[in-house]
């Protein structure tokens, strides 16, 4: 068993707490340590603790059964495969299994890494809360880290996350077939119709500032999206996904039970999500629609790349639908409202031109009968788009609201930037309908006409693959041409990025004066978790060193660096490396100029504006660095990131 030094983020210097590492391996007969570990994943659970680790190594597990009715309700616990192998946690659809992997309400920070995770009758992993069980209290399972995952074949919803279970982060993960229930002949009937199939990839149902980020998600059967975010979640992103194979690729807002809703914050008639981000995603091949709206307030979505909508039914690229209020569980909606939608690249049918079924590449559909309108007049902001579909001469509108004409028209692009919906600042007048020149990846071609012709968003800095973008010069589409592909996620290591609601290798290292602090907290302007650092400005300082420990320095020959901040006053931010001819400070101020080397000491300007108190991201080359004033030096290791100042830190990464 490894012991684990752990800081807490109030007691930094003076409480620790002791993780204990625990090893598995399906012939393990142990206690539990590396080189004798324990034979079932139950029997780690049994014995693990908050801040324990849990480690697999190769091999199949079958799903755990729990001492509390299955679900796991150890606060920050991390799961995790062993590095470079394969760990499957296994329950075979129809055993008799709800949930595959259940993270209980108590289960606060908890972190699957590295894993392949499959069946449940139900659901693959649920999050769950106390928002409607007897028990009450203020028990959610939030801050949820997904990473690295293969997670598949449920009987129904892959993965569920249920009312207030906040800060939920999902990424580079492969996500696929669900519908298990349904697909294989399961599924009851009531009276004479089998029950409605309901089977997303990811269902988030209230659940604030998830984050959905790098992964491939696709066959998700039936009319069901691959994510849907309702119930009026808040501060949600989705980016940088691959979506493919499905009914809906992302349905910002969908029909919400009554009950789920939040109703001192979002009264009736409820929206169903506020300020979501839908970014950077190739969405492709759905049978219905891309992207849809449903009672969506201040959405954005920008610089996606979707391609061939409609592939079995008349669904659409871009979709904003109203629904009427069902049963006496239902909800009255309101309009989407303050929806922007640019950037977007949008081919409607693919290349054999064989798709029957798609014949518009936009819908307004709303329910006059109840007076319930889709769009909110006026507030529509969308423009500089590209789209094409071969089959047709001019951009085709479907319009299911009687403000717009009469029932069923197919408006004409003029007749769409006319509209009454929009905002008159934002009706397409920058939008263009013409083959967008892209290979089979959604690349541009170097004659794309999507080069150049987007718009500046706020929040827009990378591409699909994480290319930096020309913001001077803005491409349409989740894939930028300027941009390469960058090398395997394994060239880049992540030190900080604070979704892990922690701040488990920072110090104080200066603390004089005293009550400098580091937390961990929500920052609302960049929509994710940082680091906030506060003190005595430059007199305090704080240092990341390995989050092994504070005595570890990172070890790593990685040469570009690069963070985010957000300083409105003095800053020093000091890399700590080792060179040929020694250790060395190379840091970074908001001087004007480079002031070079000063003993062990390297000193670069960044300018005035890097303290202008809005969050920026510095790259910097560190081999390139030491040698604009040691050329004869080489650069060996980066061990540490030391900073003086007060402010916030996020995203510190290095890469090869």
């Amino acid at each position: 068993m490894k012991k684990n030094i752990i800081f807490s983020a109030f007691f930094a210097l003076t409480m620790i707490t002791y993780a204990t590492e625990y090893f598995v391996a399906p012939m393990g007969t142990g206690d539990g340590t590396k080189n004798a570990p324990f034979g079932t994943l139950n029997k780690a659970l049994a014995i693990a603790q908050p801040y324990d680790i849990i480690t697999l190594r190769e091999g199949t597990y079958n799903a755990p059964f729990y001492p509390n009715d299955d679900y796991i309700n150890i606060p920050h616990l991390t799961i995790q495969g062993y590095e470079g192998e394969h760990a499957h946690i296994k329950s075979t659809y129809g055993n008799g299994k709800k949930i595959a992997l259940w993270i209980g309400a108590k289960a606060e920070y908890f972190t699957l890494k590295n894993l392949e995770i499959s069946g449940g009758d139900v659901y693959t992993i649920k999050l769950d809360t106390y928002w409607d069980w007897p028990e009450g209290g203020d028990y959610r399972a939030r801050h949820v880290l997904i990473e690295d995952c293969e997670i598949h074949h449920s009987g129904t919803d892959i993965i569920k996350i249920t009312p207030e279970c906040d800060d939920v982060t999902i990424r580079d993960s492969h996500i696929h077939h669900s519908g298990l229930y349904y697909t294989s002949g399961d599924a009851k009937k009531v009276g004479d119709n089998t029950l409605y199939p309901n089977c997303q990839g990811i269902d988030n149902v209230n659940a604030d500032r998830m984050l959905v980020q790098g992964n491939h998600i696709h066959d998700i059967p039936y009319d069901n999206p691959a994510i849907f975010f309702k119930g009026g979640a808040i501060d949600i992103i989705i980016e940088r996904n691959k979506i493919e194979k499905s009914y809906t690729g992302v349905a910002i807002g969908a029909q919400t039970d009554i009950d789920f809703y939040s109703a001192d914050t979002n009264p009736a008639p409820y929206y169903n999500s506020f300020n979501g981000i839908v970014r950077n995603n190739i969405i492709k091949n759905m049978r219905g629609d891309c992207i849809s709206f449903m009672a969506a307030k201040n959405p954005k979505v920008y610089n996606n790349t979707l391609l061939y909508c409609g592939m079995e039914t008349q669904g659409k690229a871009i979709s904003f639908r109203q629904q009427p209020t069902w049963g006496e569980r239902g909800a009255m909606n309101q309009p989407t409202t303050n929806a922007l939608v640019v950037n977007n690249l949008v081919i409607g049918t693919d290349p054999s031109g064989s798709n029957e079924w798609q014949d518009f590449l936009i819908e307004v559909r709303g329910y006059d009968d109840n007076n319930i309108l889709a769009v909110q007049e006026g507030s529509l902001k969308m423009d500089y788009n590209l789209y094409w579909d071969p089959r047709y001469p001019d951009l085709r509108v479907r319009n299911y609201n009687t403000i717009l004409g009469s029932l069923k028209d197919t408006l004409t692009i003029n007749q769409w930037q006319q509209s009454s919906l929009h905002n008159p600042q934002f009706s397409e007048r920058n939008t263009h309908y013409l083959n967008p020149k892209i290979d089979e990846n959604g690349k541009l071609l170097k004659n794309s006409p999507a080069i150049g012709r987007g718009m500046i968003v706020e929040g827009l800095s990378e591409d699909y693959y994480r290319n930096p973008r020309k913001l001077d010069s803005i491409d349409i589409g989740a894939i930028s041409y300027a941009g390469t592909v960058l090398p395997s996620k394994a060239k880049e290591t992540i030190y900080e990025d604070a979704e892990d609601g922690n701040i488990v290798g920072w110090s104080v290292y200066d603390t004089d004066p005293s009550n400098a602090t580091i937390e961990n907290i929500y920052d609302s302007l960049k929509q994710s978790r940082v680091i906030h650092l506060q003190g005595m400005g430059t007199e305090n300082g704080y240092i990341l060193s390995n989050k092994e420990g504070l005595s570890d320095d990172w070890k790593t020959t990685s040469k570009i660096l690069s963070w985010d901040m957000r300083f409105n006053k003095s800053f020093i931010i000091f890399i700590k490396v080792l060179t040929e001819k020694g250790g060395r400070y190379i840091y970074y101020t908001e001087d004007k100029q480079n002031y070079g080397k000063s003993k062990e000491y390297i000193h670069f300007g960044l300018g005035e504006n890097a303290k202008n108190g809005t969050w920026q991201t510095f790259r910097r080359n560190l081999e390139a660095d030491l040698k604009k004033f040691e050329p004869n030096n080489k650069l060996l290791e980066v061990n540490a990131f030391l900073v003086r100042g007060s402010g916030f830190i996020d995203d510190i990464k290095v890469t090869k």
